[in-house]
């Protein structure tokens, strides 16, 4: 003879097979709790996690950045046309793309920047080849 289903006011009732319901609903409830013991992350490990994931992400739009030029301003890094002497000029002073003070000191307001035509790369005096409106190096010097 087949299990019998008794009714509830939800429907019919799975069948206990020897068991209380008060006793299978307590087995559930410790399977939802190891289940979730099981699944819980470590403040440190979250942390290490989440550090890992925003350094994959920065790397990746810097990544884009540089491989366009960026959104912000022109790509002023070619210097092919240039000989070597040329090129480790541009290293001697510490020349950069982005002035690490903004625009407090960058080569916009410097003395030796000649800037090009608008979103283009300008000249300097002192370092030769494409300079970034937005770059700076140690020779920089306030616009008279």
């Amino acid at each position: 003879m087949p299990a019998r289903l008794s009714g509830g006011p939800n429907g019919p009732n799975p069948p206990t097979m020897g068991h209380s319901t008060k006793s299978f609903r307590k087995g559930a409830a410790e399977l939802r709790s190891s289940t979730m013991k099981q699944s819980k992350m470590s403040r440190r490990v979250f942390l290490v996690r989440g550090a890992g994931a925003t350094a994959a992400v920065g790397a990746g739009l810097l990544t884009l950045g540089a491989g366009c030029g960026g959104s912000d301003g022109p790509n002023c890094q070619d210097v092919t046309a240039l000989t070597d002497a040329e090129r480790s000029a541009r290293v001697n002073p510490g020349y950069v793309e982005v002035s690490p003070h903004a625009a407090a000191k960058n080569c916009t307001n410097c003395n030796f920047f000649t800037a090009g035509a608008a979103n283009d790369c300008g000249t300097c005096t002192l370092v030769k080849g494409p300079i970034n409106p937005t770059g700076y190096c140690n020779s920089w010097a306030i616009k008279v």
